[in-house]
């Protein structure tokens, strides 16, 4: 049996393509380009997101990788709100590539004409540890300021600290992340 799971870039690719106009019609801009393989995603309450006046300050940036068979990667531009944070666009591509992140980046930036409030550009990205995907930012964005949230700062941390050729001691490990942690905690309060 067909179902979505199953399908290839190519299916994906003839399945979009055959609902597009529908898309339209509820008022979802949805883009693609083959190569780099790029799908853009923005549904009416996005396009209403754009407006708020927090998405000139602060967009988070979040990427989740290796969905599926085919390597594809989901972007969400998260701007923060009262309820928390509402999606400005979702932006999927094949790998990790800073060629496909520009592709599927530019996509977007066209795509809602002059975005974050009206000034073409956030003060602030804050992203993952991902060097393709914040100079993909910055190309596209450029002048914007990228930062890494709290959460993958540690996460690098740790990185660091596994890293052999830092000839830290695994016994030191749990302690040094504890000295950063209480790091964050001052620096924060």
């Amino acid at each position: 049996m067909e179902t979505p799971s199953t399908w290839t870039g190519s299916d994906m690719i003839a399945k979009l393509k055959e609902n597009i106009l529908e898309y339209e019609k509820q008022g979802s801009v949805v883009h693609f380009s083959e190569e780099p393989f790029v799908v853009l995603i923005v549904i009416p309450l996005m396009k209403r997101a754009s407006d708020l006046e927090t998405a000139a300050d602060l967009v988070f940036v979040d990427s989740t990788s290796s969905c599926d068979a085919e390597n594809h990667s989901i972007t969400f531009f998260l701007i923060p709100c009262a309820a928390g944070a509402v999606p400005l666009g979702i932006v999927i591509i094949k790998g990790q590539t800073e060629i496909a992140y520009t592709a599927g980046f530019k996509l977007l930036k066209n795509s809602l004409g002059k975005p974050f409030n009206r000034n073409g550009s956030p003060t602030i990205f804050i992203t993952d540890n991902s060097s393709a995907e914040i100079n993909s930012l910055s190309s596209v964005w450029p002048g914007c300021e990228n930062l890494l949230c709290i959460f993958h700062v540690g996460q690098a941390v740790w990185r660091w600290l596994w890293d052999s050729k830092h000839c830290i001691l695994k016994e030191h490990f749990t302690i040094l992340m504890g000295f950063f942690s209480e790091d964050i905690i001052c620096i924060m309060s």
